[in-house]
């Protein structure tokens, strides 16, 4: 975790932590791991922080790569609400595809859920709604 704030910080990066479900929502705090193949309760999670990495320019703004048009158009799909197997038949590609389109739109607009991306995505105006 130092390490990674300290690359972070060469780089000036935004280091965004993200609690999960059962995680204290302070930055870093988190339950101490299980023994390697010590197994957990039925239906409880590994608590873990999602952390993102960032880039920012020397201005303090936002790197943010572009989405392609074939993420732009699962993107809209998704604002249809859509289910990956009705986008897949829609865009005539595989269900895998879809997935690996939606994985990177989540990744480029740095949210975790597909309704957080079209939100997003309507807030900076990239689909219609």
């Amino acid at each position: 975790m130092r390490g990674d704030r300290a690359l972070a910080a060469r780089n000036r990066w935004l280091v965004r932590e993200t609690p999960h479900e059962g995680q204290d929502a302070a930055v870093g705090t988190t339950e101490p791991r299980a023994p390697a193949g010590a197994s957990r309760p039925t239906g409880q999670r590994a608590p873990a922080a999602s952390r993102a990495l960032v880039p920012l320019r020397p201005d303090g703004t936002l790197v943010v790569e572009p989405l392609t048009a074939k993420e732009l158009e699962v993107l809209v799909h998704l604002g249809e609400l859509l289910t990956t197997e009705e986008i897949a038949q829609t865009m005539f590609i595989s269900v895998n595809t879809v997935r690996t389109h939606v994985r990177n739109v989540l990744r480029k607009l740095a949210v975790s859920r597909r309704h957080e991306a079209v939100r997003k995505a309507r807030s900076l105006q990239l689909i219609p709604g």
